[in-house]
């Protein structure tokens, strides 16, 4: 699904984080945002850390025959500097 449209994606990952009994919560309509171990959120003056799950695909058409391409028409998630979801 493209930026702003992944109804579907953040849908299963809000899911399986439910399945996995971790706590979330949405931020800007398709963002989820997760927390491990400790309270609800981590106070402001103790370390933590963020990991960031792309989920948005590209307007690309994707021309392979990998098993993990695209199974969306015009939607590719082309970009590889991201951890994703």
């Amino acid at each position: 699904e493209l930026s702003w449209e992944e109804e579907h994606t953040a849908r299963v990952v809000r899911q399986r984080l439910d399945d996995l009994g971790i706590r979330w919560r949405a931020c800007a309509r398709t963002g989820t945002v997760a927390w491990l171990g400790g309270s609800a959120a981590p106070a402001s003056d103790t370390p933590h850390f963020a990991l960031r799950g792309d989920m948005d695909a590209l307007p690309i058409q994707e021309q392979t025959s990998v098993a993990w391409r695209s199974r969306q028409d015009g939607c590719m998630h082309a970009c590889g500097h991201d951890g994703h979801s």
